[in-house]
């Protein structure tokens, strides 16, 4: 069995149409059958049909080595045609099935395609049959997406995240603050989110604003809530150097409930909470 497919591209596929002419070496004591062989064409939503097979051998001496040559030279084969031929020479036997591929490589031009030569090597059970020619194939490199990038800031991931602009406008007042959230930490923020802040009133003071918002920020570590509730810690040293308590069931910080954890960002790591925490220190 071989297959072949078109030398160049081919602009209307359903024109596409092409030749068969082949070739092998065959040992001594090989008989050619034919000249002319009959084969049997399926062709799809057609009625089975016969095509006939030339064979000529060179030399025409079967008591050496000959090189046999098959062609279907008054026949033009379609896209998707199946020829079927049985070949039988003493007690040699071969059944060659032939199939025109279903190809979607356009092509202007229709050269005759001729497959190469092939050896057919020498065996010793009574069957010989000509190798499987097979077009080279086309190796498509693999393609990886990339991952987004983690955002650059806390504030960045807390505006992605899209449920902390009033924490963020706060902290946008005080310079200290919005320093770690914006700088090279490491940063871990605990963010009370919109409806968490919704009527709460905020210190007016910028020194007590300022050290509210710091009672929310870890300075030096990014601690993610894996580290945060393995169970390990009871508590955490806010960016006023005062603590605020934790608990695993459920996750808790200040008593306040983690409902968005892990929003990563390339400082550092911020997480959702409901309640806006006490000052500490």
């Amino acid at each position: 069995m071989f297959a072949w497919a078109p030398a160049a591209e081919v602009v209307e596929l359903d024109s596409w149409a092409s030749t068969i002419t082949f070739a092998g070496n065959s040992p001594a004591g090989f008989v050619a059958p034919g000249p002319v062989v009959e084969c049997v064409l399926a062709r799809p939503e057609q009625q089975d049909s016969i095509v006939s097979l030339s064979i000529t051998v060179d030399p025409p001496d079967s008591s050496v080595d000959q090189v046999v040559t098959y062609a279907f030279a008054n026949h033009e084969f379609l896209r998707g045609d199946t020829v079927t031929c049985e070949l039988i020479s003493l007690d040699l036997a071969m059944s060659e099935t032939t199939t025109v591929p279903e190809t979607t490589v356009p092509e202007t031009t229709v050269p005759e395609t001729t497959v190469p030569e092939t050896p057919v090597p020498e065996t010793t059970g009574p069957e010989t049959t000509v190798p499987e020619t097979t077009a080279p194939a086309t190796t498509v490199p693999e393609t990886t997406i990339p991952e987004p990038a983690a955002p650059a800031t806390a504030t960045e991931a807390l505006q992605a995240a899209g449920d902390y602009d009033t924490f963020l406008s706060l902290a946008a007042s005080v310079p200290t603050v919005q320093a770690l959230l914006d700088g090279a930490g490491p940063v871990t923020v605990f963010a009370p989110n919109d409806d968490a802040l919704a009527g709460v009133t905020t210190p007016t003071d910028p020194a007590e604003l300022e050290q509210l918002l710091l009672s929310h920020i870890v300075d030096g570590e990014a601690l993610d809530a894996a580290m945060v509730f393995d169970g390990v810690l009871t508590e955490i040293t806010m960016a006023t150097l005062g603590t605020q308590p934790v608990a695993q069931d459920p996750p808790t910080v200040g008593g306040a409930t983690v409902v968005e954890a892990d929003l990563l960002s390339t400082n550092g790591v911020s997480h959702g909470i409901d309640t806006l925490l006490t000052t500490t220190a």
